[in-house]
């Protein structure tokens, strides 16, 4: 796992890095480096702009240099930073509490160089607040500051893909960020820490275990195809409504109007008895009983071709033409 960028910012006054102390997994070839810079002349700490005034920031990168690993001699396994606030009262001003400092991780691939202005889009605003919501902590005055770092990797949603409005497999973006569990232990004065040299304390290091990693997954709640099937749920009671108000069984869509057939009684007649031998057969095919059908055709109307009347029930019509 690769070490972190932190962010190291105070208020009102300067805060400064004394030390940096990386040390191995077996705890063997320590280095201490007094202000974070090696003899090579490598510094590892760099001023940045906080964008907020009177925050006075600083920034620890390793430039993907160093590693936090589980077994091997040369990998890091914790990084202890000693810091001094130049000025006690002046940070202590806005704060009710003791003199403090905040410490933010960043995964190296993500630049704190960038910050998003005010009228940047929701996405990315939303994405630089969701990786400085879970890897934030607190440097206190003679305290030590324990932090376990373990990554995570958050799956965000590209919303301007007509996939993700639609509903369908969304794009996503892949961003790694740290969560961190702090533990806060009062220090005393030793040959490493001295009060007068330092404030406090603080040390970040990965857990026993990282082969694995906590994986987020962005879903959106509303799609074009979820409010399609509310709009279908809708029309559905409407449709059942128009039939029990009008029977009609089949419904052109709207505005189209269907044809209005204008047919004879003889025709209307033929006609049905045409759909009562269709279903005679459909029901014969079924195995189903349709004497009870042949009772009703014999009963029904019956039209007379050569005497040109319609007889009803065995008596003739009184209007004959």
């Amino acid at each position: 796992m690769e070490v972190p960028d932190i962010e190291i910012c105070s208020d009102n006054t300067e805060v400064i890095i004394t030390q940096c102390m990386f040390h191995t997994n077996e705890f063997q070839n320590n280095e201490h480096y007094d202000n974070c810079t090696t003899p090579e002349g490598i510094n590892y700490i760099r001023p940045i702009d906080s964008g907020t005034t009177g925050t006075f920031c600083k920034l620890f990168t390793t430039n993907k240099t160093k590693y936090f690993t589980q077994s091997s001699e040369d990998g890091l396994f914790a990084i202890e930073f000693l810091f001094k606030i130049m000025n006690l009262t002046a940070t202590a001003e806005n704060h009710p509490t003791i003199p403090t400092i905040h410490i933010q991780t960043y995964h190296p691939d993500y630049s704190l160089q960038w910050k998003p202005p005010p009228d940047a889009p929701k996405a990315l605003l939303f994405e630089n607040d969701l990786r400085k919501e879970t890897s934030a902590f607190i440097g206190l005055q003679n305290y030590f500051t324990k932090v376990i770092l373990r990554q995570s990797k958050t799956r965000t949603i590209n919303h301007k893909t007509f996939r993700s409005v639609l509903g369908l497999e969304p794009q996503y973006f892949d961003y790694f960020a740290f969560d961190v569990d702090a533990k806060y232990l009062l220090v005393q004065p030793s040959p490493t820490f001295s009060p007068a040299n330092n404030t406090g304390i603080f040390s970040i290091e990965h857990p026993k275990d990282f082969s694995t990693q906590e994986v987020k997954e962005q879903q959106r709640t509303k799609t074009l195809l979820s409010s399609l099937g509310l709009a279908g749920g809708a029309f559905g009671v409407s449709l059942s409504l128009y039939k029990v108000l009008f029977g009609e069984s089949r419904l052109k869509p709207c505005p189209v109007q269907p044809p209005t057939l204008m047919l004879s009684s003889s025709e209307r007649v033929v006609r049905l008895e045409n759909r009562v031998q269709e279903l005679e057969e459909l029901l014969q095919e079924c195995f189903f009983d349709t004497s009870y059908l042949k009772q009703i055709g014999s009963s029904s109307f019956a039209y007379k071709e050569d005497e040109k009347a319609v007889i009803i029930d065995g008596v003739q019509n009184p209007f004959e033409g």
